[in-house]
């Protein structure tokens, strides 16, 4: 069926439109920072879909691209994480920072390898991207190691945390990310999608991440400290 553009660019829309509220807000700056770029990445990605389904179909740059962008949501949400969490973790800071190492890597691993999305099928409201073997498996692993700790931190550091400030902002990303991971990976298993595919279903869930984290920023709003 022919790709219809109409959900990748209204799932942008409200990401950037958040994003842009969330930047305007008070707050520790290093919260609003970090939910920004994490709103706007999440937005970024909506758009090159639309590029490679809409305009460039025969791009073999855009859905490497793609990758890329994307690749950055779960280090940029494990730091959101680590900059809820008060105090400051030592270890959750350096795995962190562990995570955004990996990525960098992968991602010049992509931009170089030219045969990393070997084809591109546009369906209705999302994309398909195939890839080989190993590269499937490494920046699999790596995505969905970043993604489990999005589920798993949030847990461990409200179980940890006094604060009930604290906990209530943990409390939100665990939601965002319970709310946009599990329905995705549902609809991915139900879908008949050849071995060696990655379909993209799981970045239109993740506008209600955005929807959490506004809840976040909204409580965050209320310190109106930089």
């Amino acid at each position: 069926m022919e790709y219809s553009p109409v959900l990748s660019i209204a799932t942008a829309a409200a990401e950037i439109a958040a994003a842009i509220w969330i930047l305007s807000s008070p707050g520790r700056r290093k919260i609003v920072y970090t939910a920004t770029l994490l709103l706007f990445l999440l937005a970024g990605y909506q758009v090159v879909e639309f590029l490679v389904c809409s305009i460039a179909q025969n791009s073999t740059f855009l859905p490497r691209l793609a990758f890329m962008v994307i690749a950055w949501l779960p280090p940029v949400g494990v730091m959101l994480i680590s900059s809820l969490v008060t105090p400051q973790k030592i270890w959750l800071k350096r795995y962190s920072r562990i995570l955004f190492s990996a990525v960098f890597l992968m991602n010049i691993w992509i931009l170089f390898d030219t045969a990393f999305v070997s084809r591109t099928v546009c369906s209705v409201v999302f994309s398909r991207f195939f890839n080989p073997l190993p590269q499937l498996l490494v920046y699999g692993g790596l995505y969905h190691l970043g993604l489990m700790s999005m589920l798993l931190l949030p847990v461990y550091s409200m179980i940890h945390s006094n604060d009930k400030d604290t906990r209530y902002k943990l409390g939100q990303m665990l939601f965002g990310s319970i709310t946009f991971i599990v329905p995705a990976l549902v609809v991915v298993l139900s879908l008949e999608s050849p071995y060696g595919a990655v379909p993209s279903i799981m970045c239109h869930f993740a506008v209600l991440l955005a929807f959490f984290i506004v809840r976040l920023t909204i409580r965050e709003r209320k310190l109106g400290t930089p």
